[in-house]
């Protein structure tokens, strides 16, 4: 725990960076683009998301654990091995679909943008896809081998960067040419990091202890190891990038445009602090699980760790945005986005429970069981797009929050009972209270506050009990007696 807590002091930066970052853009794209611009825009990033994943055959996650594996056991040689043949693998790829897309782009944009009128904006999306999958897909090998290094402060630091570069370049891409602007200013970033991340992986990466090895049997058998672990990483993030394009395509084509610029702004603000979660704990628990083999009491412990920090920290921002969900809107968005208001609610409540999916899954493809991390992954997206059918049809849009929810509280259950019957993870008691209260706070507050949306006086007392008695139920004896002594040795300083 002690480490954990400590990787997460170094990455705070990165954090808070990434946050303000993504919030400056989503309000910059909101204000410049509107729903329908924005909803063109999600379109574009989701099919550009969909290209990169496949030019990258899941690469930049086998190296991510590979480069634990060797680095830990002072394999330096076969460290550079694995980037060498990561870079060609990812080449080869990037060129075959560069050539589907020159013959396809037709058939492509029709299939995957089909809601996206004129056409012109179609074929343009999939040529500048085209142009950047080489560069955007060298970036994912050198953000896996950065990962992989352990290098927290350095990856802190180089995330920034990105962070920042990111947002310049999107919504000065808005500013200056609409939509298209936006995406070539998203293109152009994920194109350039290959730069700011290579660079940092280069000066911080250890220095090789062998002369190259890239042609021999040992690399032949490193390769098989490359592609074994890329390809299944892949199978899994295809699941997310196909999900992406099909479910934003199919409300442009069932409901319209706008539609989709809402659920996609919704995606974006619930997504935010999950994500900086995700991405800070994971830098720590992938490559520590990856090398702990199959020490399932000690991988049980890292999950048990992440599952609480999780919940101690996201349940109460996130009542706090449910309550405040109209103010939210306003300053993050725009007045136009207030109808999505329900759905920005549900969506919340629904990332409580991603967390619970994230931690529950997360050892699986570190511990070496890729196959049933890609498996989750497409059964995650199969449960939300059989809900999107069915409920979209009741519900309308706001049937798109309950599948998103619904998706997440199954796929949790069902992986915890899957893992704890293999003896591979088990919650502990404190964290079984811990996320029955979580969820219960999260529903009553969701439920209040979509009843009484027009009564502030309810809303504030609500939150000010909730936010109050927070620290007392949530933690226990011994961590409220740790957290007042930290902060009475803070303040004696």
């Amino acid at each position: 725990m002690r480490e954990l807590l400590r990787n997460l002091a170094v990455l705070s930066p990165l954090a808070v960076t990434t946050l303000i970052a993504s919030v400056i853009q989503g309000k910059a794209l909101a204000e410049l683009l509107g729903p329908e611009g924005s909803g063109r825009f999600f379109l574009a990033a989701a099919f550009f998301s969909l290209a990169t994943t496949l030019a990258a055959v899941g690469i930049h996650s086998a190296m991510t654990k590979l480069v634990s594996e060797f680095r830990g056991a002072q394999q330096f040689s076969l460290l550079w091995d694995s980037v060498h043949l990561g870079l060609l693998t990812v080449t080869a790829t990037s060129a075959l679909l560069i050539a589907v897309s020159a013959v396809f782009s037709e058939q492509l944009g029709e299939l995957f943008l089909g809601g996206l009128e004129p056409s012109a904006d179609r074929r343009f999306i999939v040529l500048v896809s085209a142009i950047a999958m080489v560069p955007a897909s060298w970036g994912l090998v050198m953000l896996g081998f950065l990962r992989g290094l352990g290098r927290v402060r350095v990856y802190a630091v180089a995330g920034s960067l990105m962070a920042v570069l990111t947002v310049v370049t999107v919504v000065g891409g808005a500013a200056w040419g609409g939509f298209r602007g936006a995406f070539l200013g998203a293109v152009a970033a994920q194109s350039l990091s290959v730069v700011v991340l290579g660079l940092a992986a280069v000066r911080n990466a250890p220095r090789r202890r062998s002369p190259r090895r890239i042609f021999t049997s040992t690399a032949a058998k490193l390769e098989s190891r490359v592609l074994f672990f890329g390809l299944l990483a892949v199978v899994a993030a295809l699941a997310g990038s196909l999900g992406h394009t099909a479910s934003r395509s199919y409300l442009a084509s069932t409901l319209d445009l706008r539609a989709v610029g809402f659920f996609a702004a919704a995606w974006s603000i619930t997504n935010r602090l999950p994500t900086l979660l995700y991405q800070t704990f994971s830098v720590h628990l992938v490559p520590t699980i990856s090398s702990l083999g199959k020490d399932w009491r000690r991988i049980s412990d890292e999950q048990n760790n992440a599952l609480r920090l999780s919940l101690l920290a996201a349940t109460p921002v996130l009542a706090v945005a449910i309550v405040a969900t109209p103010l939210v809107i306003h300053i993050l968005l725009s007045s136009e986005f207030l109808p999505m208001s329900d759905l920005l609610r549900v969506m919340l409540f629904g990332e409580l429970l991603s967390l619970v999916y994230w931690a529950t899954g997360i050892a699986l493809y570190p511990s070496g069981r890729p196959l049933a991390s890609a498996i989750c992954e497409w059964s995650w997206w199969l449960l939300f797009g059989l809900g999107l059918l069915v409920l979209t049809q009741s519900s309308g849009l706001l049937g798109a929050g309950y599948a998103y929810a619904g998706s997440y509280g199954v796929m949790a259950t069902a992986i915890y009972m899957a893992e704890r019957r293999r003896g591979h993870l088990r919650w502990t008691r404190s964290n079984v209270r811990l996320l029955a209260l979580s969820v219960g706070t999260l529903f009553v507050v969701t439920t209040v506050s979509a009843a009484a949306s027009g009564s502030t006086m309810i809303l504030i007392l609500m939150l000010a009990a909730v936010l109050s008695a927070w620290p007392f139920l949530g933690l226990t004896a011994k961590e409220r007696v740790r957290l007042h002594t930290a902060l009475r040795r803070r303040a004696a300083r």
